[in-house]
């Protein structure tokens, strides 16, 4: 009897560090996660001028997403042009011709003066925290049933002269 005791006191442990080992790997996983969507926004958007040197993915502020992101950069192209990804501590550092700015949970507050740093110019603006969407965010990651998915604001996106494949709606969700 000790040792069935004992063996399930392993199992009930074990479970528990496998437990505790995902949720130190939830922000990693969710970097990639975020990451394979914004690459393949890429892909999903037409941008009104095309893409001539380089394609520019910008993000708001110091976050661990940018390692995944240049990941990304290093063996991955968009139209057959490189990708590069860009830091900005402030909206007015963002570049006239970046294509997409993710604008990361802690750095939201920043949303309203991105959106008016990049008033009519085609880039694509991603937040990721409920309820952006409806304030003007082009796409807004949010959990739906334990998953991440996206919310798509379609007028924002036509307002930023922005086309995108109708297949992001099945992906997505319209507002």
């Amino acid at each position: 009897m000790t040792r069935g005791l004992l063996l399930l006191m392993f199992l009930f442990l074990s479970g528990s560090c496998i437990q505790a080992q995902s949720f130190d790997d939830y922000p990693k996983t969710q970097d990639q996660i975020h990451t394979i969507y914004l690459y393949n926004f890429s892909r999903y958007f037409v941008w009104p001028t095309t893409v001539e040197r380089e394609f520019i993915i910008g993000v708001m502020g110091e976050h661990s997403i940018l390692e995944e992101l240049n990941k990304v950069a290093d063996t991955k192209t968009v139209s057959g042009n490189p990708i590069s990804v860009r830091t900005y501590q402030s909206p007015q550092e963002i570049d006239s011709e970046c294509h997409i700015v993710f604008i990361p949970y802690e750095s939201s507050y920043w949303l309203s003066e991105v959106l008016s740093a990049t008033n009519n110019q085609p880039v694509l603006v991603v937040s990721c925290k409920p309820g952006l969407g409806q304030f003007g965010s082009l796409l807004n990651f949010v959990a739906d049933r334990g998953k991440i998915t996206f919310e798509i604001n379609e007028e924002a996106i036509q307002s930023r002269n922005l086309k995108f494949a109708q297949q992001l709606k099945a992906i997505g969700m319209t507002l």
